[in-house]
This record gives C-alpha cells, structure tokens and sequence, in this order.
C-alpha cells in the first residue's frame, strides 16, 4: 500500500467513527443521608485529575485489544467491533511497511493511529496526515537501547560474537565500579545494590543493540538473539549425541 492510498484510508476510517454524546452524572441529594450526611469529610484528588482524552479498551481473550472507546470532554469516539477491526488489519499493513516494521511495535501504531482519528473527528480538521504523523510520533521514542537476556546453562571463558549479537558476561569489576557510581547518586544502600544487580555477576547474557520504539526493540533483539543461541546450539554435543539433552536457552520472563 503507498503512502497517498494509506492516507486516503485513514480519511474513510474517520467517517466511520461513531460519536456519541456523554450525559454527565448529577449526585443525588439522596445519598447524602446517613453517614455521609454532614460527617462524612471528602478527599481533594483535584491535583489527580488527568489532563487529556479518557480512554477505555475491551479486551480479547488473549488480551489484545477488541475495541476502542475515546472520551474528550463531553463526547466518546468508537468504531462499532466490525469496523475497528477493519481498522486493525488496516494498521497491520502500515506496519509492514519497511520503515514501521523495523523501528515500531503494532501496539503503539494502533495506539498512535487512533489518536489521530480521534483528533481529526473531533476538531474536523488535519493538521497533518496520517503517515507524517506517525513517523513523527516515531521518531520522538525511537531509542539505541542494547537489550540483555540472560542465557541459562551456558558458561563462557571470554565474550565472543555470533552475527550481531554479543555473547557476553558482567565482572566482579564492572558492578564494583558500577557501586562506586551508585554510591555516589546516592540511591540506595550496598544491601539494595547486591539485591538488585550483583546477582548478574557472572551470568551469561545475549546482548543485541537496535534502534526502535521501546516494545519493537525489544522484539527485535529477542529475536536476533534467539537466532544466535540456535545456531550455537548447533555445536553442542546434543548434535552429535541426540540423547543427550541441551538445557541451554534463553530465559523466558
């Protein structure tokens, strides 16, 4: 799909949204009775209130998203179930494209996309069209992160590369300087240190460095190291030995 057709798209979606307008909820004097009645003292949560649209999500079994519903002001924007996921293959195909597919997750362009529906149906004009929009949206979180895994039942005597992805260990000497910047931040005890970092002393980890939107990045580097154990699993003896288990992998969660 090219750029003009995606945008002329995203403009047919628009008129597909559903408007409604939300009826505001009166107290009723008859509540204030009983406890609450000239005793009960309210909580000010003035300060918590949240500047911006309200949005509610229903969800599939799997826990991806079914439906949409935007609420800005006094009106709630949503797509009936049919259409939103119309608008979700939709999306999917933005996501293809080389650009998206290499530097942004699906959840944050379905996320990103809606919003700008809702924007344009709401005030009843674009400031920019839909691609523009994304890629500009993309480039505000695209991050160069290198992304860890620790990989299980694998000990090394010195870091090496398979491809683009390290496979490497942290020293008794890297989280040592690492505590005296630590120490000096101010942020935490030696206790909460070792609790939270020096247990990795000495872990074998896949390390892979992307640029991308978090989630994306994420994907992606999992991806390419789990490529990387796979082929190293191909030098194992479980190769030459099929009986023999290989307990090597990469750790889930």
């Amino acid at each position: 799909m090219k750029e003009n057709e995606i945008n002329n798209t995203a403009f047919l979606f628009i008129e597909l949204l559903e408007t409604t307008i939300e009826q505001k909820k009166n107290s009723s004097s008859e509540l204030n009775t009983g406890s609450s009645q000239d005793h009960l003292q309210s909580v000010d949560l003035t300060n918590n209130i949240i500047d911006g649209p309200f949005v509610e999500t229903e969800l599939n079994h799997d826990h991806t998203v079914s439906n949409r519903k935007v609420s800005v002001e006094d009106k709630s924007y949503q797509f009936n179930k049919t259409n939103f996921k119309k608008c979700q293959e939709f999306i999917r195909e933005i996501n293809s494209l080389q650009f998206f597919q290499q530097t942004t997750s699906y959840q944050f362009l379905e996320e990103k996309a809606f919003n700008w529906m809702i924007d344009v149906k709401s005030s009843g004009k674009a400031e920019t069209d839909l691609t523009n929009y994304l890629m500009d949206e993309t480039e505000k979180v695209i991050e160069e992160v290198t992304y860890y895994f620790h990989v299980v039942n694998l000990h090394i005597f010195a870091p090496f590369k398979i491809g683009n992805v390290d496979i490497t260990f942290f020293t008794k000497e890297y989280f040592d300087d690492f505590w005296e910047v630590f120490e000096k931040k101010d942020e935490g005890t030696k206790e909460d240190f070792d609790g939270l970092y020096r247990k990795y002393q000495g872990w074998v980890f896949a390390a892979f460095e992307v640029r991308a939107e978090p989630k994306r990045g994420e994907e992606i580097a999992y991806e390419e190291c789990c490529k990387a154990i796979d082929v190293l699993k191909c030098f194992t003896t479980t190769n030459l030995f099929p009986s023999r288990k290989c307990f090597m992998d990469l750790q889930i969660g």
